[in-house]
């Protein structure tokens, strides 16, 4: 029989969506009740410039329209556009989990626009090793999302965009895990994303609003008699106020975003109920439908509504051009008993002719340099004809 030692997955699970558990009085005393899901690699940002890509493209990459809110994928003004990108991720704890994104539009006509995408997830090596702890091969999971859209623009200020993504996660080849056999898990999920446009007297002001809804879709599993997982399924609203003059621009954007699955409910301490699960104290049962989770999603924290505000992110971008040069900052903020990930990302770019955009960003954890976020760093590379 093989065991399983899933470090590169536990490190990933730890940091990105905290461990999952059974949740005691003690613990919610303590005030630790993070929400989770399967394949958190969905949650990375893809770019490389500041996290804030729902309302608002904080230095014009493609990044944040094609892997956030599609709807803003109606705005770009090229016939068409292609991007790459690559993340190391974190490198503070792992040498080789990378995270890439690949993605293009085109654009019909005025009104009409396609788009793709391919997120990329690689984690490292992993170790198989027999009953006595004798390795028996070596395995590299990998994660992958392919993803398409399309985008229709009401008017040159209007746009929205439906799409649909397809999910494979391979974590363990195929190896038993505690005498199971698992299989790769594999999901199907739609996104909606929405963008609009509101222009100032003079035109050289702003405001955009921006909401999207991705990963709507089926749960996951890895072995066939597992209860499935719940994708991470999240809603977010936006804003953005930007000012424009012959040579420059500022621009400021806000961002709320919300996992839109169960809470994980309190349990009476070495509780079991008649089917064998333990018992809820406070809160509601987890194993339910993706309609009844998401719908419940605003209401089943076990803490009630305070606890319910604690499991929104709060992000913060700021962004300046000047002629062919962009600098931004973004705060990412969120509740220490939600999984405490506060950071800023500082980015830079540089527009090659108006066609080439060629950026990089650096986290940089809040008050914590041993946080395995630390020294993460990512570039990206746009072309538009």
């Amino acid at each position: 029989m093989n065991k399983l030692i899933p470090n590169s997955i536990f490190i990933l699970a730890f940091i990105v969506s905290p461990l999952s558990g059974q949740v005691t009085t003690s613990e919610l005393s303590g005030k630790i009740n993070a929400v989770t899901t399967a394949v958190p690699f969905l949650t990375i940002p893809v770019g490389a410039f500041t996290n804030s890509g729902i309302s608002t493209v904080p230095n014009g990459t493609l990044e944040p329209t094609i892997f956030g809110n599609i709807g803003l994928v109606g705005f770009e003004k090229k016939k068409f556009g292609i991007s790459v990108s690559y993340t190391p991720w974190l490198r503070k704890l792992v040498p080789d989990i990378n995270l890439f994104g690949l993605g293009f539009y085109y654009r019909i006509n005025k009104r009409s626009t396609i788009g793709f995408g391919l997120r990329y997830f690689g984690l490292g090596n992993l170790t198989f090793t027999n009953i006595v702890g004798n390795s028996t091969h070596t395995f590299k999971p990998y994660e992958f999302s392919p993803s398409a859209s399309y985008v229709i623009n009401f008017d040159e200020l209007t746009s929205l965009g439906i799409g649909c993504e397809f999910i494979y996660s391979n974590l363990t080849g195929g190896a038993n895990v505690g005498g199971i056999k698992s299989h790769p898990g594999i999901a199907l999920a739609g996104n909606l994303g929405f963008s609009k446009k509101f222009l100032g007297n003079d035109d050289r002001f702003s405001h955009m609003i921006g909401v999207s809804l991705n990963h709507i879709g089926s749960k996951i599993s890895y072995t066939k008699n597992s209860r499935k997982d719940f994708i991470p399924t999240t809603l977010a609203i936006g804003y953005q106020f930007k000012t424009e003059f012959d040579d420059w621009s500022i621009a400021l954007s806000y961002e709320v975003s919300k996992l839109l699955v169960p809470s994980p409910p309190l349990y009476f301490a070495d509780s079991v109920g008649v089917n064998g699960d333990p018992v809820i104290k406070s809160g509601y049962d987890p194993n339910v439908s993706v309609p009844l989770g998401m719908i419940r999603s605003f209401y089943d924290a076990p803490s009630g509504f305070s606890e319910e505000m604690k499991e929104i992110v709060h992000q913060i971008g700021f962004m300046a051009q000047f002629h062919e040069f962009t600098a931004g900052l973004g705060f990412f903020y969120e509740d220490g008993t939600k999984g405490n990930r506060k950071f800023f990302t500082l980015g830079v770019g540089v527009n090659l002719k108006d066609q080439v955009r060629i950026n990089c960003s650096y986290l940089l954890p809040m008050n914590n340099q041993n946080s395995p976020l630390a020294n993460t760093f990512g570039f990206g590379v746009n072309v538009l004809f």
